[in-house]
């Protein structure tokens, strides 16, 4: 009786601490988060294109359906496949939101999704195998685009600090 009243404790903990652990990392994101890479480290990661990369979360947009809205600024470095591919020094934009779930993010026009991997209030870490970024949106006159993602189809993290709104202007 006493072994039976200690599994059942423990199986209920356990189902209570699996309810509450994924409801606790499900917190959507807000605000700025921005992350520059100084030419330090873009020397030591030649392959690596993006110089400075921002996301504003912003739920109010859709306060009304609980989508928050995010905006993505990417500059990109003078090397790796920015360099290649024409869009060394250019600053590249997309907006999208977390239709899909609270912790992923798609862009419209099939233009791929990240995932918020942790997010702890003062930081952000994100994954995405693919996630547009262009000088227009997808239908503009001049759609240069590329992904986020270093290798397409392979995961690619960025991990974000938070930062005051100003840095997440898109100038």
């Amino acid at each position: 009786m006493r072994s039976t009243t200690f599994t059942n404790t423990l199986i209920m903990s356990l189902v209570c601490g699996l309810s509450l652990g994924p409801a606790a990392a499900q917190t959507v994101p807000e605000g700025c988060f921005v992350r520059e890479y100084d030419a330090a480290h873009l020397a030591a990661h030649p392959n690596q294109f993006v110089e400075r990369l921002a996301l504003n979360f912003d739920p109010e947009p859709h306060a009304t359906s609980r989508i928050t809205e995010v905006v993505i600024i990417a500059d990109m470095a003078s090397q790796g496949r920015a360099l290649t591919g024409g869009f060394a020094g250019l600053r590249m934009t997309e907006i999208g939101g977390n239709f899909a779930g609270p912790l992923q993010f798609g862009v419209e026009c099939d233009g791929g999704s990240f995932d918020v991997v942790r997010y702890d209030g003062e930081s952000l870490l994100i994954e995405t195998e693919y996630v547009r970024v262009a000088l227009e949106g997808c239908g503009g006159e001049i759609n240069q685009s590329t992904s986020l993602a270093e290798i397409r189809g392979e995961a690619t993290r960025y991990l974000l600090y938070r930062a005051h709104p100003s840095a997440c202007e898109a100038n």
